[in-house]
């Protein structure tokens, strides 16, 4: 395992834990959600398109 990733997912204890990331926009709607470690080159699309949303859009669209 990596070890920037193990120091985000191992807990003092050992057990492993999950990271969520979720894509929200300035009215709080959830537009995505990536679980587990995750690169920023693959969100960064998705955040482009929901910077870029007009306000009749809705997930998933």
């Amino acid at each position: 395992m990596n070890p920037t990733v193990k120091e985000w997912l191992l807990w003092p204890d050992g057990s492993l834990r999950e990271p969520i990331v979720y894509l929200v926009d300035k009215k709080g709607v959830i537009y995505d959600r990536w679980e587990g470690p995750v690169a920023a080159n693959i969100m960064e699309e998705k955040r482009e398109s929901v910077a870029g949303r007009r306000d009749e859009v809705r997930p998933g669209g």
